[in-house]
């Protein structure tokens, strides 16, 4: 599972003390995830389904950004990132 450690994305494989979770099933869980959100925010107050789509586009605008770069180039990205959001903290 892709997660966030110290401001870079992990995606090494997953794995507990049984088996290897491939990519295949991550995706397909990923997707069944999806279609959860979707069926369960069909139950929530409309205001509340507005505000749960921002949340969605949100997250996948940054799954658009994380994917667009290759990987190299994204890792570089990320680094200046980093480092413009620690100068940006430093002067508070």
């Amino acid at each position: 599972m892709a997660e966030i450690i110290n401001g870079v994305w992990q995606t090494e494989p997953a794995t507990n003390a049984r088996h290897v979770v491939t990519p295949a099933a991550q995706f397909d869980r990923l997707v069944a995830q999806l279609a959860s959100i979707v069926t369960e925010a069909s139950r929530l107050p409309h205001d509340d389904q507005k505000r749960l789509t921002d949340f969605v586009l949100a997250a996948g605008s940054m799954l658009l950004a994380r994917t667009r770069l290759p990987p190299g180039d994204q890792r570089v990205f990320e680094a200046h990132l980093r480092e413009a959001v620690s100068r940006q903290h430093s002067r508070y």
